[in-house]
C-alpha cells in the first residue's frame, strides 16, 4: 500500500481473504468480514455495491497476484535449481493459501484452463508455450506434467493448512520449523518422487488396465440422487451447491428431499456410502491380485481411473467431496469397512510410509488416500474438458505414475516403455 493506513475498503478485502486461510468451503459472510473489520455490515455497501462486486474485486487480486508471481517464477527457471524453484512455489502456496482456496471456492469446474485464462493480462503469456488463447494444448505431455504438480501441491498444501490450525497441531499453529520441514520434504517429492527407478514394461500397464476394466463390468448404474448432486455441482460450482439446486435437479421440492435426508452433511454420506464405498471395495480386491509393489501402486491408479471412465457422470461430485470440512469423510473408516481397508493398503505401499521425502503429512494415512482418489480425478475433470481419447488419458496415467516414482523430471523413467 502506498499509504501508512490501510483504507477501510481495504481492510474490508483482507477480512474477506482471511476467511479462506483454512477451509475453501467457508461460508462467506458479510458480517463476519464486517465484525473483522470492526464496522456495520451496512457499511460495507459504501465501498462494494454488492456481495459479488467484493467477491469480484478478490477474484482480479488473486489472478494478478498469481500472474505476477508465476511470471517472475518463468524468468528464473532456466537459471534456477529445479527444487528451489518448487520450494519458492510451495512456500507461496502455504503462505497465501488464503488465495488458494478462494480460488477453489469461486471456480465452476476446478480446472487449472480457467485460472490460466483469467491470469492472462497481456498479449504475451507465460504460458502460450502449453496453451494458447483459445484454449487449445499446444505439449500435451507438459500440459499433464503440470496437473500433476498443481494437483498434488493443491492435496498436500490443503492438508498441511487445514492440520495447522486444529488439533492436529495440539491447538497451535505451525512453527517455522515445521513448515520449512513442511516445504523441503515436500518439494523433494515433487521433484524426486520416491526415488525408484520404475521396472513396468508399458505392455504390463496395459495388461493392468484390461483386469481394472474388467473388475468394473458388473457395476449398477448410479443412484439417481448421486447423479444429481453431481449435476448440479457441475452447474453450480463446488461451493453453491445447495439442497434446493440437487432437488431442482431431481425435480422435486426441496422439503421433499429432506425427508429423505435431514441435511447436506448426510448426501455426504450417502456419497460416501455409495459410489466411494464401490470404488474401495475394487481397490481392495484388485490390490490382491498383484504381488510386486510398483504394480500394486499402478492398479490402485488405474482401478480408479477406469472407474471414472466409466461413469463420468460422478466426476465433479467426487472431487468436490474432497474439499468439503472433513470430519465425516474421516469417520469413513470407522463406518465403512472398505475405506479402512484402502487405508491399510496404502500404508503397506514403500511411497506412503511415512519416511524420506513423504515425511510431510501429520495425518499419513488419510492424506495418502486423497492424493490417490484426487490425482486421476483432476486429470479426468481435464481430459473432459478437452474431449481427450481414452488412450490419451491412459498414456496420461501412466506418465502420472512416473512422475510418483522418480519426479516431476520423469522422462528418465519412460525409457523403458
Amino acid at each position: 500500500m502506498d499509504t501508512e493506513e490501510k483504507s477501510t475498503k481495504d481492510k474490508i478485502i483482507d477480512a474477506a481473504f482471511s476467511l479462506f486461510e483454512v477451509n475453501a468451503f467457508t461460508k462467506f459472510s458479510l458480517s463476519k468480514i464486517a465484525k473483522k473489520v470492526g464496522i456495520s455490515k451496512a457499511a460495507i455497501y459504501r465501498h462494494f455495491a454488492s456481495k459479488e462486486e467484493l467477491l469480484n474485486s478478490m477474484k482480479e487480486i488473486v489472478y494478478e497476484k498469481l500472474y505476477s508471481f508465476f511470471k517472475e517464477i518463468s524468468a528464473v527457471t532456466l537459471n534456477d535449481n529445479l527444487k528451489e524453484i518448487t520450494k519458492t512455489v510451495v512456500r507461496y502456496m502455504v503462505d497465501y493459501g488464503n488465495y488458494m482456496n478462494f480460488y477453489i471456492r469461486n471456480t465452476i469446474d476446478f480446472s487449472q484452463d480457467d485460472l490460466i485464462q483469467n491470469m492472462r493480462k497481456n498479449d504475451e503469456c507465460i504460458f502460450d508455450s502449453f496453451i494458447d488463447k483459445d484454449g487449445n494444448i499446444l505439449k500435451i505431455d507438459f500440459y499433464f506434467k503440470n496437473l500433476f504438480i498443481i494437483g498434488a501441491l493443491l492435496i498436500f498444501v490443503n492438508s498441511f493448512l487445514k492440520s495447522e490450525s486444529s488439533g492436529e497441531s495440539g491447538g497451535k499453529g505451525k512453527t517455522e520449523a515445521e513448515k520449512e520441514k513442511f516445504i523441503e520434504n515436500l518439494s523433494d517429492f515433487m521433484v524426486n518422487g520416491i526415488g525408484e527407478r520404475h521396472t513396468l514394461s508399458a505392455d504390463r500397464m496395459n495388461e493392468i488396465d484390461e483386469i481394472c476394466r474388467k473388475s468394473l463390468e458388473n457395476f449398477d448404474e448410479p443412484d439417481r440422487v448421486v447423479l444429481a448432486l453431481s449435476s448440479a455441482v457441475r452447474k453450480n460450482g463446488f461451493f453453491n451447491t445447495t439442497v434446493e439446486s440437487i432437488a431442482n435437479e431431481l425435480g422435486m421440492a426441496k422439503s421433499s428431499l429432506y425427508s429423505w435426508f435431514d441435511n447436506l452433511g448426510q448426501l455426504k454420506l450417502k456419497i460416501i456410502e455409495g459410489e466411494f464405498e464401490n470404488i474401495f471395495k475394487t481397490f481392495v480386491a484388485n490390490y490382491v491380485l498383484f504381488e510386486a509393489e510398483d504394480e500394486r501402486l499402478y492398479a490402485l491408479l488405474s482401478t480408479e481411473f477406469s472407474y471414472f471412465i466409466k461413469r463420468r457422470e460422478v466426476l465433479d461430485l467426487c472431487i468436490w467431496v474432497q474439499f468439503q470440512d472433513p470430519p465425516d469423510l474421516k469417520a469413513a473408516d470407522v463406518k465403512f469397512k472398505n475405506a479402512k481397508q484402502f487405508k491399510q493398503l496404502i500404508n503397506e505401499i514403500p511411497l506412503f510410509k511415512k519416511n524420506g521425502s513423504m515425511d510431510f503429512m501429520d495425518d499419513d494415512s488419510y492424506t495418502s488416500m486423497i492424493f490417490i482418489i484426487f490425482i486421476p480425478l483432476f486429470i479426468l475433470l481435464h481430459g473432459r474438458l478437452h474431449e481427450f481419447k481414452d488412450e490419451v488419458l491412459y498414456e496420461a496415467l501412466k506418465n502420472i505414475f512416473y512422475m510418483i516414482l522418480g519426479g516431476v523430471d520423469y522422462e528418465t523413467l519412460s525409457e523403458n516403455r
